[in-house]
């Protein structure tokens, strides 16, 4: 080979490497701050878990408050039939808890619902920029690779004739 031949491969060489190496700083330094949002978004989702758990509790606390007002009811309206009044009263009772009940827990289920959908979200942004800081990268240092193999090959190949022969279409035809 002739030295100034060889000189420009070795730098060429010594060029894709150093950006090899750039390119792998760069991909760790996004997958650092990736691992970061990630963490972030664990910590919210433990929050979340934590106050669907408290909602819940206040639930079975509340439905607890009602087994004495149920027990009361079904004691009263086997003993006297004849206590409507207390009856109907037990039975409004039960009603207005429920209802109270319920509305607590949709109002927890509706905010767990809503930081799910922020976190499912947020996972799938991570996941994309996850995605698109490796790829891209390696895209790159795929062109610049192809881009050097095909300047060494026009440096080697010139002294070679062409492996593949044209025709024309007069050629084909007879």
């Amino acid at each position: 080979m002739e030295p100034e031949l060889s000189r420009s491969l070795v730098i060429g060489v010594a060029i894709m490497a150093a950006l090899v190496i750039v390119q792998t700083l760069i991909t760790s330094v996004l997958l650092a701050a990736t691992v970061r949002r990630l963490g972030s978004l664990c910590q919210d989702l433990t929050r979340t878990s934590q106050r669907l758990q408290t909602t819940i509790r206040l639930v079975h606390d509340r439905l607890e408050d009602m087994l004495p007002v149920l027990t009361t009811v079904s004691r009263l309206s086997g003993q006297v039939s004849g206590q409507s009044d207390t009856v109907r009263e037990s039975v409004r009772a039960i009603e207005e808890k429920t209802v109270r009940n319920l509305e607590v827990m949709r109002e927890g289920v509706q905010g767990a619902a809503s930081r799910m959908d922020r976190a499912l979200n947020r996972i799938s942004t991570e996941t994309y920029r996850i995605h698109r800081s490796i790829i891209a990268p390696a895209r790159h240092v795929s062109a610049l690779i192809h881009a050097g193999r095909s300047m060494v090959e026009r440096w080697f190949g010139r002294d070679r004739p062409p492996t593949d022969v044209y025709t024309t279409d007069e050629d084909i035809f007879i």
